[in-house]
């Protein structure tokens, strides 16, 4: 789902003027226990996980779906001759195979998280007093102010931590064979 669409719905979630959280909690007569949701350094975290979770899940079930049928039906049969039970066959065939696609989506969780823009840049601009900037929130800024040299570099050394992440993830998480 676009992270338009998912920024602007959690807006009107959490929103503390309008959103249907304030509302539900108005209602029942808790206010003062509410927390300010996206005006308050952790609540608003809470709100960009939650949101960043919520958008990413679907994407990382497919990559899931996809690995699962790719598994030959032959190891799970061989297993079940072997007398292995539904948990054996889980631990011993099902997880080895769909490491790849489980590191994929390690891999693309951590890439995603460090880059993220849209959904900050949706819920809370980089405030309250930059307690949600990200380097993406923070390149902008710096270019919005006409300070082009410092969101060039800024850019830079971020797409070196990336490379570097990425690189770095593959060497550990690679298996030349595995194991039945």
């Amino acid at each position: 789902m676009s992270a338009l669409v998912v920024g602007l719905l959690f807006n009107a979630i959490f929103d503390a003027q309008g959103g249907v959280i304030h509302r539900f909690v108005t209602q029942i007569g808790l206010e003062a226990w509410e927390p300010e949701w996206l005006g308050r350094r952790l609540p608003a975290l809470f709100v960009i996980n939650l949101a960043e979770i919520w958008r990413s899940t679907g994407y990382a079930v497919v990559i899931l779906l996809a690995g699962l049928q790719v598994i030959p039906k032959d190891y799970y049969e061989a297993a079940m001759i072997d007398g292995a039970s539904a948990w054996q066959r889980f631990k011993s065939v099902t997880i080895p195979l769909l490491m790849p696609a489980i590191h994929i989506n390690i891999l693309l969780s951590i890439i995603y998280g460090l880059r993220v823009f849209d959904i900050v840049y949706i819920l809370t601009g980089g405030g309250p007093g930059h307690d949600t900037e990200t380097f993406s929130t923070l390149i902008l800024n710096e270019f919005s102010q006409d300070r082009y040299a410092q969101s060039t570099a800024i850019n830079l050394v971020f797409c070196l931590l990336l490379v570097a992440i990425a690189f770095t993830y593959q060497k550990f998480s690679q298996k030349t064979e595995v194991e039945l």
